[in-house]
């Protein structure tokens, strides 16, 4: 509460509109708006994170405070408002978790104060809503609920399985956390019922509805994830599991894994550079930042200190509860270390940032024991100024990021409203088509489009993060009736073809001439690709591009032909030597608005022709040729690397002259 009241003018008084990731999420929470999303948010592996329990917080917020409630303020300041409401419910539930089992006054505002300065450290914490900031308080809330559930007090099952659940839907990893968590939570729970009273009963009998609670909890949660897994072969699990099978490269050491889990000791933020290459070069952030690894050890050898002259001393409830906190968070170690070890490609901070709510269970032991010895720890007075002192630092230190000066957002929303009412369809369908490059400033107008009320469309090759949705249905661009507009992001525009959108970055809304006599599509980097292209191409890579989808496609206005045309496509393969799956050819067939024209096997490169009589040339204003690449495969699927593009052909040059009669 006191974060949102010192930051009023930004949740309430900041004009705001969305970029790139944070984009891509605001579709999808209004998709959940609309009680449609089963996903969470995209991966840079071309998958989704399993559940969108988060985005259903953020969609709730929106519908209330910027539709039922004229707040005025922007969707994007509702959703972090609800997640600093969120993350804020789920500390509370940690804090008190413990507390009932660690009576002493000051142990509140130990952890309180502790929290302000360790999570006001690592920047993002309460306030950021970028999905993997979001899981650092539920994984706290579910490691406390874990050890005291471990500790004997099945009453909390449903605290488990609720922030468990809101944590296997946060990230594909959490499941592995999880999972092996309230394994070993239910067995001390078991363990612990055997050991108590002459008559041992089962968790069930004993916390029967705890057991109902957390079923119905699970099952909800649940919900989404069987949606997805009816989907058989197409389902995001499907991909997930493709993902994991493939991945025979990249992963890391045990050394790294543990490098990197200590970094985070140090609140480091440049993981994905330190650890790049196994060297001792990567031991040099440990001297560098010797004196924060020093206080560490000097916060372990006094709890150690403390833990000897208190130890008889502690009500056996608490001592029960540090001992097993002590023992879950070197299995929650070990975890981390296995996770470390999974990864692979650059081992960025953000997929170790709940490390931190770990760390933090070091700090909620050491703050434990520091509330037994303290020598007026039975006096309430000093537990009311160390919530005051943490409420004041709170506010300070976990502030929300500002909104930047030179933000782009709100001029992208202004200048996608201005190209809607420039569009001659202003009504239809909008077709996006944009370069890898571009893909922040298009998000963020693709949301102003569908904030608008306007369908928008993506080539398949996006569908990763715009998902199914959003992906253009082929038969649209034969269908007369659909009226389908298509806007081709490109970086030179003329007044005649297009429309200034945003600094060097125009829209046009009708493809390129061809002619028949002399026409050429450039594949290289500095060619013509973007006024031609329409799916099934990446961005231009020196001089050519590949192909990254089963079909890809070009779109032109021909101009008249008094003769037939030549068109000559020139292309290498894309080959793979395996044991098994492996490709030694990539068949091609050409379509010129619809009607086949070429079928050839590309095993080197070469040249594919493909004969257009004048008359079918002619035939439309606008023509569509697609390429049907049947053996697109991805180096990441085939295991080879993090290139998730399905590649066919490496193109550098597509002609059409007179053909020879």
């Amino acid at each position: 509460m006191l974060i949102a009241v010192f930051n009023w003018r930004h949740y309430f008084a900041t004009p705001y509109h969305e970029q790139g990731d944070a984009a891509v999420n605001a579709l999808q929470i209004d998709q959940a708006g609309h009680l449609g999303e089963i996903y969470g948010n995209y991966s840079r592996f071309h998958f989704h994170h399993p559940g969108p329990a988060f985005f259903y917080v953020y969609a709730a917020a929106e519908r209330l405070l910027c539709d039922v409630i004229p707040t005025g303020m922007p969707p994007h300041m509702a959703h972090q408002l609800a997640g600093l409401a969120l993350q804020s419910a789920f500390f509370a539930l940690a804090i008190t978790l413990a507390a009932s089992w660690i009576t002493a006054p000051l142990f509140p505002g130990l952890c309180l104060v502790a929290a302000a300065l360790h999570f006001g450290a690592i920047g993002g914490a309460f306030t950021s809503i970028w999905p993997p900031h979001v899981l650092l308080v539920p994984f706290l809330a579910f490691w406390v609920a874990s050890v005291s559930v471990g500790s004997g007090r099945g009453r909390h099952l449903p605290w488990l399985a609720l922030s468990g659940s809101f944590l296997v839907h946060g990230h594909v990893a959490q499941p592995l956390f999880v999972l092996a968590l309230s394994c070993l939570a239910y067995a001390g729970l078991a363990w612990h019922l055997r050991r108590s009273g002459d008559a041992p009963r089962s968790p069930w009998r004993a916390f029967r509805r705890a057991h109902l609670w957390s079923l119905g909890i699970v099952l909800t949660f649940l919900l989404p994830l069987v949606l997805d897994l009816a989907k058989g072969r197409e389902s995001n699990f499907a991909q997930i599991l493709r993902l994991l099978g493939n991945h025979s490269y990249g992963h890391k050491t045990l050394g790294q894994a543990l490098l990197y889990f200590l970094s985070f000791f140090a609140y480091l933020r440049n993981q994905e550079i330190l650890f790049a290459s196994t060297s001792p070069a990567n031991l040099s952030f440990l001297r560098d930042h010797l004196w924060i690894y020093a206080t560490w050890l000097a916060v372990g050898v006094a709890s150690l200190a403390v833990l000897a002259r208190v130890v008889g001393n502690v009500r056996r409830e608490t001592r029960r509860m540090l001992w097993i906190m002590g023992v879950f968070w070197l299995a929650t170690a070990g975890l981390c270390l296995r996770w470390g070890v999974m990864q692979t490609g650059p081992m960025y901070d953000f997929n170790g940032y709940f490390y931190y709510a770990v760390i933090f269970g070091l700090l909620m032991m050491f703050c434990a024991l520091l509330a037994e010895v303290l020598p007026w720890r039975r006096s309430r007075w000093p537990g009311t100024v160390l919530i005051a002192s943490a409420a004041v630092l709170g506010a300070f230190r976990l502030r929300p990021s500002p909104v930047p000066a030179n933000d782009q957002g709100v001029a992208i929303r202004n200048a996608t409203l201005a190209l809607l009412r420039a569009d001659p369809h202003p009504d239809a369908p909008k077709m996006l088509v944009f370069s890898h490059d571009d893909w922040p400033v298009v998000a963020s107008a693709a949301l102003a489009l569908e904030r608008a009320g306007v369908t928008i469309y993506v080539e398949g090759a996006w569908r990763f993060m715009f998902e199914r949705r959003h992906v253009l249905p082929e038969s649209l661009l034969y269908d007369p009736q659909a009226n389908l507009s298509v806007w081709r992001f490109v970086h030179a525009t003329t007044p005649q073809r297009g429309a200034a959108f945003l600094d060097n970055l125009g829209v046009v809304f009708q493809p390129a001439a061809l002619s028949p006599d002399r026409g050429v599509v450039d594949f290289s980097r500095t060619g013509n690709l973007p006024d031609y292209t329409l799916y099934g191409f990446s961005t231009p890579d020196g001089n050519a591009v590949w192909t990254n989808q089963p079909r890809a496609a070009l779109q032109f206005r021909p101009l008249p032909a008094t003769h037939d045309v030549m068109l000559s496509l020139e292309a290498s393969p894309f080959l793979a030597v395996r044991k098994r799956d492996g490709i030694d050819e990539q068949p091609v067939s050409v379509y010129f608005d619809g009607v086949r024209v070429a079928a050839q096997r590309v095993t080197s490169a070469g040249v594919v022709h493909c004969l257009i009589p004048k008359d079918l040339w002619n035939r439309t204003p606008t023509v569509l040729l697609t390429f049907d690449l049947p053996n697109a495969r991805s180096p990441l699927e085939l295991g080879f690397s993090e290139d998730p593009r399905k590649l066919s052909l490496l193109v550098t040059r597509l002609t059409a002259r007179p053909a020879r009669s």
